[in-house]
């Protein structure tokens, strides 16, 4: 099923049903999330508690027919059958800035399980929730939302331009082969922080996939539990029709960066994305793992919640010393200025 059909599914008239708003009332405090809404906490730190709290994160819309196992934090509207908050930490708050609607085949209701807590700002007329384990629904106004969502997605977005940059000026010789039917990620020497970054064009991993370099069935990656996969991919990518297996246990530890994509198709995939400027399809099975990303439009089986665990890196030392430098000469000038008005006015007599 492709883009259009998923869109008019999602969008379709809803039926006539009762209006449920849980908690009708606007919420008035911030809440306290496990991952700190201190924009002067570092990006990385911050970005590793997101990936591993939350199964998606978007700036725009998330529309899905199937259910997402984990909790969210959408920018505008949700459209899905239930949250399961499945494998998610204790009280992720998950939140929607738009409004959130339930699908056909889940007759409108909202599932939300396992004691999650949702917080969205409109739910769709003919749409209702259904609480189970303690979960809870609460109205927010526009005007004093719960969180800052730019919290959340400014770190992500820096931390996906930071791969990026490291990606391509440090992948220290790894290369990407086909060898027995299996894409092979290989790290030539112990990497840098346990971490092990590739770099490819999306033209290229799609090549891969679509057997040009010899046939393909699976990925293969390190297999040090304690090093990092992350690939950082180029440009717009699809692997419709030309998917791969991905290795019997989820990789936790791998991520792909598609950090200068505007456009997205992912099918049967498995591991945790990046790719803050993406309009994002997922298609085949369930989608497993992390995805921040601009809209999700999932044909997918589900979106399934298996935590990033690995590492992330830190800023660069350059980034470091150019902000730095700037700061210096702001303040140059700002010292230049005050003395030439001080030259400029001469002293009363």
């Amino acid at each position: 099923m492709r883009r259009s059909t998923i869109w008019a599914i999602c969008r379709s008239g809803i039926a006539a049903g009762v209006l449920l708003a849980v908690h009708s009332g606007a919420a008035s405090a911030t809440v306290t999330t496990p991952c700190s809404q201190d924009t002067s906490a570092a990006f990385n730190v911050m970005s590793a508690c997101i990936m591993s709290t939350y199964n998606a994160v978007t700036t725009g819309e998330l529309l899905t027919g199937n259910y997402v196992q984990g909790s969210v934090l959408v920018g505008t509207n949700l459209t899905t059958p239930g949250l399961f908050n499945n494998n998610a930490p204790a009280n992720p708050y998950g939140f929607v800035g738009g409004t959130i609607s339930g699908t056909a085949n889940g007759s409108f209701n909202i599932k939300i399980n396992n004691g999650g807590n949702l917080f969205y700002e409109a739910l769709a007329p003919g749409s209702s929730f259904s609480l189970n384990g303690g979960a809870t629904a609460t109205k927010f106004s526009s005007s004093s939302p719960p969180l800052t969502l730019s919290s959340y997605t400014n770190a992500l977005t820096r931390m996906s331009g930071t791969i990026a940059r490291i990606a391509e000026n440090q992948h220290e010789g790894n290369t990407i082969t086909v060898s027995n039917n299996n894409l092979m990620f290989n790290v030539v020497s112990d990497p840098t922080n346990k971490i092990a970054f590739f770099n490819i064009s999306a033209t290229a991993l799609e090549n891969f996939l679509a057997g040009k370099s010899g046939p393909v069935s699976n990925f293969k990656f390190d297999t040090d539990p304690t090093v990092t996969t992350i690939v950082n991919v180029t440009g717009n990518f699809s692997n419709y029709g030309d998917s791969a297996n991905f290795p019997s246990t989820v990789p936790s530890n791998v991520v792909f960066n598609f950090a200068s994509a505007t456009s997205l198709t992912l099918d049967n995939w498995e591991t945790a994305v990046l790719a803050p400027n993406a309009e994002t399809t997922l298609d085949g099975n369930a989608f497993e793992g992390f995805i921040y990303t601009k809209d999700v439009i999932s044909d997918a089986n589900g979106i399934n919640n298996y935590l990033f665990k690995g590492s992330l890196p830190v800023p660069e030392p350059g980034t470091l010393s150019l902000l730095a430098a700037g700061l210096i000469a702001i303040g140059w000038v700002a010292r230049r200025g005050r003395r030439a008005m001080n030259t400029d006015i001469a002293p009363a007599r």
